[in-house]
């Protein structure tokens, strides 16, 4: 109930500037950190709890669609249910096991589109950056989250995202992404691929120290749940990977290896 009343509230406030169809056509630079992280944390509480009510009121109307085609695509009885679970699952990890906000997302800043009519919010967990931010919109006045390509975009290789690229190994790596865009990330220092992925804990003291991370501009390639993924190249090997809203995308795991977080 708590999380609806604030999502009312929030577009109320937003409201504000008129009820007139333009209103939903407000300029993101008009959105406060504080507007968005609201949206943010209203979000995620719904997630967690499996809110499909609240989780439905949230989403803009794009995404919603987006949700819808896919469970055609894939004959699901319930997409938005499916959707759900699978966005609840990588923010629990994201939360480090947690299935609860014990302290909710920070927005460090709200920043629009080429197009103004779609923005990230920068989110900030307990001090730390997830290097992507969460997409927005602006629907009639209410403050809307994007799951998916931006509105508007077509499913071709029509839009870009930015995709977190993590490096498990103990020295930069290259790699491509779609459209013949070539990336490096920096190093972790330290190997163990997957082990060091499931529990970073066993692999070094717990510090600081985290993975190599770049945020590579990449074109989405029509691939994954809601046709947002996109295609990496590593040592020759061609992986598709699917859009991963609270972490990490694509993981170089050794000096041949990676892999998904998400395979499409």
């Amino acid at each position: 109930m708590k999380v609806a009343v604030l999502v009312g509230m929030l577009s109320l406030s937003l409201g504000q500037n008129g009820s007139s169809p333009s209103a939903g056509r407000t300029p993101p630079a008009e959105v406060s950190r504080q507007d968005a992280g609201t949206l943010v944390n209203a979000y995620a509480t719904a997630l967690l709890a499996r809110d499909a009510v609240t989780v439905e009121s949230i989403l803009s109307r794009s995404s919603l669609e987006r949700i819808r085609e896919a469970g055609v695509r894939r004959g699901l009885p319930d997409p938005l249910a499916t959707f759900i679970e699978r966005e609840r699952r990588n923010l629990v990890e994201a939360l480090g096991g947690a299935e609860s906000l014990r302290t909710g997302f920070e927005v460090s800043a709200v920043e629009p589109s080429a197009d103004g009519q779609v923005m990230a919010a920068s989110l900030g967990l307990n001090g730390r950056s997830l290097t992507k931010g969460l997409r927005m919109t602006q629907e009639d006045g209410a403050l809307k989250v994007v799951a998916g390509r931006s509105p508007g975009d077509s499913p071709q290789m029509s839009s870009n995202s930015n995709y977190k690229v993590a490096n498990y190994t103990s020295l930069p790596r290259d790699f491509e992404c779609a459209n013949s865009r070539y990336y490096s990330v920096p190093a972790y220092g330290l190997t163990g691929g997957w082990d060091c992925y499931d529990n970073p804990i066993g692999c070094i003291p717990y510090t600081d120290l985290g993975p190599g991370i770049t945020k590579a501009s990449c074109v989405d390639y029509s691939c994954g749940f809601l046709f947002d993924g996109t295609h990496f190249v590593y040592q020759g090997t061609s992986y598709f990977c699917d859009y991963n809203t609270w972490g990490e995308d694509f993981l170089i795991l050794s000096a041949d290896a990676a892999g998904c977080h998400d395979a499409c």
